[in-house]
């Protein structure tokens, strides 16, 4: 069965009901319907790791996903990462989300983000 992969620390039950609709939307757009999402977590990345490391990472990710029989994947984590795994997702479409970002200073001094959905673009 052809599934969606969500590659993120995002579970997709916890989107909000616009970014399903707009990875679904695009989705078809692309020829996939009655696609599952698959929920898969971007693994932690060591910043001690090397280049080849990182390839090596994302080459068993790229296999696993592959093995899933992902026809779309949402990537979303660390950028040397995601860039490999790009280079190696072949004609599979890599999608990622875009979000706006807003920061609000708290009377203690601290600053809060907060992230707001607004479309899904293609990156491989």
């Amino acid at each position: 069965m052809n599934t969606i992969i969500n590659l993120s620390n995002h579970p997709s039950e916890k989107w909000t009901e616009a970014q399903r609709d707009a990875l679904l939307a695009y989705a078809a757009e692309q020829g996939i319907s009655d696609a599952p999402i698959r929920d898969f977590p971007f693994p932690s990345v060591d910043p001690e790791a090397d280049s080849s490391q990182v390839w090596a990472m994302a080459q068993d990710l790229w296999n696993e996903i592959d093995a899933m029989d992902g026809v779309l994947v949402h990537c979303m984590g660390e950028t040397s990462v995601l860039v490999a795994f790009c280079r190696q997702a072949g004609k599979t479409p890599v999608v990622c989300s875009t979000t706006a970002r807003e920061v609000v200073d708290l009377p203690d001094g601290r600053k809060e983000s907060r992230f707001s959905f607004r479309r899904i673009r293609r990156i491989a």
